[in-house]
């Protein structure tokens, strides 16, 4: 039998065409069949063993990855110290754990230098304005810093550098103001007031320039009072604040002038005189009052502590020369030291500092006895030169 040359199919004898496919009936002769089978693929096998290939190669990229992946913040860890106002954040990084996770991807070659050297560059860093003034519920970002190099070497893919946390936990403070009790004061007067404070060394007047007193020169001059204790965190005792600036309101002021002396201060000057010089023993025939200079240090040449000012108070008196017996009029000056205006605008002077000399023949001869390039002096002007 023959059998069609295209589809392999038994021919009908005298047929010039195939019965089943239809192709013309060659003369040829052919005594067995030709298989040709039919090949059809399923495009949705095929697809399916692609996308199974491209799993498998991205499970095993993703694994690579993972493996060499670190989120730096889950390594650090938070703390909150102090009190509510008041409140530190402390970040820590947990440096063993990290290391000795990467070193089971590094092994112990070259790379285990690389990566300690990566670990120990790890510095995480609070970035906050609030810091050591937080409270709870204050947001607080958390900048971790590190060596990107050694990273890089390593293959790592580092995230979690940038975080932000939430304050928590901090209790409240016992707030207490150092200063509510502290009292200041004053030596000296205006233009040399010198504040002081006597609190066992917890406190002390700031000065900005140097290590001498601070030297007020007139009313509303301020000053600071500075407090040295810390916060006591143990027991919860926060200060509210370690410094405090003051003003300088009414105070009392340093007779520069005498001119700016009233009758009732110069009746207390002589009478203070006129006592002085009888306890003295001097005792003279009508003692009168003339007038006074004063004199007051300069501010170049002030030299913090000592008195800046005296008075000087200038009486005439009658004596009788020996020689010629005729009587003459000459002077004495007693000097006392401090002298100053109060609040209440009495005079005050230091009486224990009183010296006294006479024997002069003019008040011009007092003047220039008592003169200073250091003093600027001045005088009633009865006795103005």
């Amino acid at each position: 039998m023959n059998y069609c040359t295209k589809c392999g199919a038994p021919l009908t004898p005298g047929k010039k065409f195939c019965t089943k496919c239809g192709a013309p009936v060659e003369n040829k002769i052919n005594p067995q069949p030709v298989p040709r089978p039919a090949i059809h693929v399923d495009k949705r096998i095929v697809i399916g063993g692609v996308v199974a290939a491209c799993a498998v190669v991205g499970i095993v990229v993703g694994i690579n990855v993972a493996s060499h992946s670190y989120n730096l913040s889950d390594y650090c860890t938070v703390d909150y110290t102090g009190y509510e106002n008041y409140g530190t954040a402390e970040p820590d990084l947990s440096y063993d754990k990290l290391y000795k996770k990467l070193r089971k991807h590094v092994g112990n070659g070259q790379k285990a230098g690389i990566a300690e050297t990566f670990v120990m560059s790890i510095d995480p860093e609070v970035d906050s304005s609030k810091q050591g003034t937080l409270s709870n519920g204050d947001s607080v970002k958390i900048a971790i810093n590190y060596d990107a190099n050694a990273a890089k070497e390593l293959g790592l893919h580092i995230s979690g550098t940038d975080n932000t946390v939430t304050v928590s936990g901090l209790k409240k403070a016992n707030v207490t103001d150092p200063f509510k009790s502290l009292k200041v004061s004053f030596t000296g007067a205006l233009p040399y007031l010198i504040p002081q404070v006597d609190s066992d060394g917890d406190f002390y007047v700031k000065n900005d320039d140097d290590d001498s007193d601070t030297v007020l020169s007139k009313e509303g001059d301020e000053f600071t009072v500075a407090f040295n204790g810390e916060n006591d965190t143990d027991s919860g005792v926060v200060y509210a604040r370690t410094q405090k600036k003051y003003k300088v309101g009414k105070a009392s002021t340093y007779i520069s002038d005498p001119s700016k002396l009233t009758s009732e201060d110069k009746s207390q000057i002589q009478g203070f005189s006129k006592k002085f010089l009888k306890d003295n023993g001097c005792t003279y025939d009508n003692l009168k009052f003339v007038g006074c200079y004063a004199q007051l240090e300069k501010s170049d040449s002030y030299s913090y502590g000592d008195t800046p000012e005296l008075l000087y108070a200038i009486y005439s008196y009658d004596e009788e020369d020996d020689d010629s017996y005729e009587v003459q009029t000459e002077y004495l000056v007693v000097q006392v030291s401090g002298a100053m205006k109060q609040p209440d605008g009495s005079l005050w002077f230091d009486t224990n500092s009183a010296v006294y000399n006479d024997g002069y023949s003019d008040p011009s001869q007092i003047y220039s006895d008592v003169y200073s390039e250091y003093y600027d002096i001045k005088a009633d002007s009865s006795l103005e030169q």
